[in-house]
């Protein structure tokens, strides 16, 4: 974009779901009042009530305000994906890259009408000034309050969809399953704990950022075959730890130690599917010369060894039925322990990857977060202080430890969130 800006200002409206798309065949970004308003047209004709075509039109209520006191504004309409998440926000952040390449304006107004497009204010801000944001209201008639009706609208959402039929779906199918395999209810409790927490801490996301991590670069028939190799071994773990919950039994364990001896089966499932995962990533980046991210990837294979010694311990202390007998002390000195060195070994590590970082030119790269949202340009690297340099869009220069770096491209590096 550069460092000439226009004086004007920008209303952004967001459809991060991508109504316009699905619904009125409109693709992002809508630039100006006229093909906005033809979009909004296009949008209500298709669904009256879809409250994105009132969103358009606020905006463009807003816009003819503006020009009537003499400003220079333009208004523009992003539109994300219907699967939301980082695919939605990608797309966003790519069609404002666009416009301000077109329209550098410093500053802009977001109109939107619910809290999902909020989700997209971090990489609006990241870009520009954001100096006020309207939120849209849709007035509707009395009848329409009713419970029912605003249940059925909100199944239009996948994100409330997901809620109010994905939830009870899981609960009515694990106990369907439960029912078919005499299992304990004690596993509906697992499942759907396992899932409520997942969705709480956002750790879906999660998942899918270390899907994209351990693909395969550029081969998707390897990666294909990577994740299956994966994805067999820890259905086995799961059947491993079932029987073990059974044999538990007979060997006259209940309850915790029950409990225990079944997450002991799958942790040594999983903890080798873990080891095996990370060295193939390990030998890949060598393979491919990247050694910022071989290094990272050998971080986290430390720390998943840590934690398969620590609760690999745990549950030998909380069953000891064979030798060798833990006490809790010795459980407690091998946890410290195993803490202290893996806390030093990725300490080392880290330093490794600092001064091979140090030694690249990443001058004028692009700056990413992890979630593709767009931080700047690499102005340099203070090398006594181990920070970057970066000049963001808004001429402004931040500092970002090196050791946040977790990859550099061909011309762009990535850092951790």
């Amino acid at each position: 974009m550069g460092n000439q800006y226009v004086e004007g200002k920008l209303i952004i409206i967001v459809d991060i779901d991508n109504d316009l798309g699905k619904k009125a065949k409109v693709k992002g970004p809508v630039i100006g009042p006229d093909d906005n308003l033809k979009a909004a047209v296009a949008l209500a004709t298709t669904d009256p009530e879809d409250s994105d075509a009132n969103t358009i039109f606020k905006g463009l209520k807003l816009f003819r305000e503006l020009k009537k006191k003499g400003k220079d504004v333009q208004i523009v309409t992003l539109t994300g994906d219907e699967s939301l998440g980082a695919k939605a926000t990608l797309k966003i952040a790519r069609q404002l890259d666009r416009v301000l390449a077109d329209y550098p304006v410093k500053s802009c107004i977001v109109v939107s009408d619910g809290a999902s497009d909020n989700e997209v204010l971090p990489i609006i801000s990241s870009r520009l000034n954001i100096d006020g944001v309207e939120n849209v209201y849709v007035k509707q008639a009395k009848e329409l309050e009713k419970t029912y009706f605003v249940i059925l609208e909100k199944l239009k959402d996948p994100t409330y969809a997901k809620i109010l039929i994905g939830v009870p779906a899981i609960i009515i199918l694990t106990l369907s399953l439960m029912f078919l395999l005499n299992l304990k209810w004690q596993y509906i409790g697992f499942i759907i704990g396992g899932y409520l927490m997942i969705k709480g801490f956002g750790l879906d996301k999660k998942i899918e950022e270390i899907i994209r991590i351990m693909e395969i670069s550029g081969n998707k028939l390897a990666s294909a075959i990577f994740f299956l190799f994966i994805g067999v071994l820890t259905l086995i773990g799961f059947i491993a730890s079932y029987q073990a919950y059974q044999k538990a039994f007979s060997l006259g364990l209940t309850g915790i130690e029950a409990f225990a001896y079944s997450m002991d089966a799958l942790l040594n499932i999983l903890g080798f599917v873990a080891l095996v995962s990370f060295i193939v990533k390990i030998i890949e980046n060598y393979l491919l010369g990247n050694m910022v991210r071989l290094f990272s990837f050998l971080n986290y294979l430390i720390l998943t060894v840590g934690i398969f010694i620590v609760l690999k311990t745990a549950f030998m202390w909380v069953l000891n039925i064979e030798e060798p007998y833990i006490s809790f002390e010795t459980f407690l000195n091998i946890t410290i322990a195993t803490t202290v060195l893996a806390y030093l070994m990725v300490q080392y590590i880290n330093g490794l990857k600092i001064e091979v970082a140090m030694s690249l030119n990443l001058k004028d790269k692009d700056v990413f977060y992890e979630d593709n949202t767009y931080i700047g340009k690499v102005l340099g690297i203070d090398g006594k202080n181990q920070l970057i340099k970066v000049k963001t869009p808004l001429d402004k220069v931040i500092s970002i430890n090196l050791e946040k770096l977790k990859d550099i491209k061909s011309d762009s590096i990535i850092i951790e969130i």
